[in-house]
């Protein structure tokens, strides 16, 4: 891949805390849109595997509104991914579902939801 961005917003009710790990890595926060962007740039063949994964993590968060109470709030929308693959030289995108606060590791079942 080269030429990777990964953006996604953040929902009202969400604040951008402006922690980034590592530091190294490319993130801005536009509060005007509450746009997260990732400038992940190229990632070679085999990254995850035999290279070392590309993570990056940063800090958001949350005062839910009293219409939350008792749902799964929306932490981060939709994310999208477009990058060149150089292998089939094309311009890809890629989508993955919203970041919600239910966690598949770590947590009791029911801390996700927003409570009264």
């Amino acid at each position: 891949m080269k030429e990777a961005v990964l953006s996604a917003s953040l929902p009202q009710g969400v604040e951008w805390k402006g922690q980034v790990s590592p530091p190294s890595e490319k993130i801005t926060y536009n509060p005007d849109n509450r746009k997260v962007q990732w400038n992940i740039g190229s990632v070679f063949s085999g990254t995850g595997f035999t290279y070392s994964p590309r993570e990056v993590f940063f800090k958001v968060g949350i005062t839910p509104s009293l219409n939350q109470v008792g749902t799964v709030p929306t932490l981060m929308s939709i994310t999208n991914l477009s990058y060149f693959d150089a292998y089939v030289e094309t311009d890809m995108k890629e989508s993955v579902s919203a970041v919600t606060t239910q966690y598949s590791d770590g947590f009791t079942f029911g801390d996700e939801t927003v409570k009264p």
